[in-house]
C-alpha cells in the first residue's frame, strides 16, 4: 500500500521562484479565458496530453482544476509572473516515496526565459525538502526539447526505456540549482 501524503491543504504553500515569480495551488475560480486559449493553442499544447481529447472548454478545465483542489495525492501550481498567471505545474500520485510532475507554460511571451526550469527547481525543493518524497519523476514527450531542456537544467535525466510507458521518462539525479538551492537565473533557458 503507498504512503500518501495529504495535499488537500490549500492555503498554501506558496513557493518563490524568482523575484516576482512564484508558484502557489490554483483555483477554479481563476480560470481564465486566457488560460484556455493557451491551452487550446496548437504550438503550446501539441505535448499536452489533455489535448489528445480535444480542444478545452472553460467548464472542463475549471472541473480538471477543482478535481486536484479536492486530491489528496496531487498539487496543482499556477505559476504567476508579475501576478499573471502564465502556467500551471503540477505534482500528482505523491507518496511518502515518489511524485510524478508535469508542467505547462501557456503564455508564450514567456517561453525561453527560464521560468520553467526554475518552477521545476522550486517544485522538487518542495517535494523533498518539506514533504520528504525521495524519487521525483516526468513524462517528456521525446520530441518536447524544450521541456527536456528545462528538466536537465533543473537536475532531472532521462531514464533507461524499460521505465518510461508512453513517453520518455526523466528523473530528478539531484544535479544543479534544485540540489544545491541556488536560485535558477530567470532569463538563463
Amino acid at each position: 500500500m503507498r504512503a500518501i501524503i495529504d495535499l488537500s491543504e490549500r492555503a498554501g504553500p506558496v513557493l518563490m521562484v524568482a523575484p516576482d515569480v512564484y508558484l502557489r495551488p490554483l483555483a477554479a475560480s481563476e480560470v481564465t479565458a486566457c488560460y484556455i486559449d493557451g491551452i487550446n493553442d496548437p504550438q503550446i499544447n501539441k505535448f499536452l496530453v489533455s489535448a489528445q481529447s480535444g480542444p478545452q472548454t472553460l467548464a472542463g478545465v475549471k472541473e480538471w482544476v477543482s478535481a486536484n483542489w479536492r486530491a489528496h495525492d496531487a498539487i496543482l501550481f499556477g505559476i504567476f509572473c508579475s501576478r499573471i498567471h502564465c502556467g500551471n505545474i503540477r505534482a500528482h500520485d505523491v507518496t511518502s516515496r515518489s511524485a510524478s510532475i508535469g508542467i505547462a507554460i501557456f503564455d508564450s511571451k514567456m517561453h525561453g526565459k527560464g521560468i520553467g526550469c526554475a518552477a521545476i527547481s522550486a517544485l522538487v525543493r518542495y517535494l523533498t525538502e518539506e514533504l520528504g518524497v525521495k524519487s521525483v519523476v516526468a513524462g517528456i514527450d521525446e520530441d518536447n526539447v524544450a521541456s527536456q531542456r528545462a528538466f536537465a537544467k533543473a537536475g532531472f535525466e532521462k531514464l533507461p526505456e524499460e521505465d518510461a510507458r508512453h513517453c520518455a521518462l526523466w528523473g530528478f539525479v539531484g544535479l544543479g540549482n534544485a540540489r544545491t538551492g541556488n536560485p535558477v537565473n530567470i532569463g538563463d533557458e
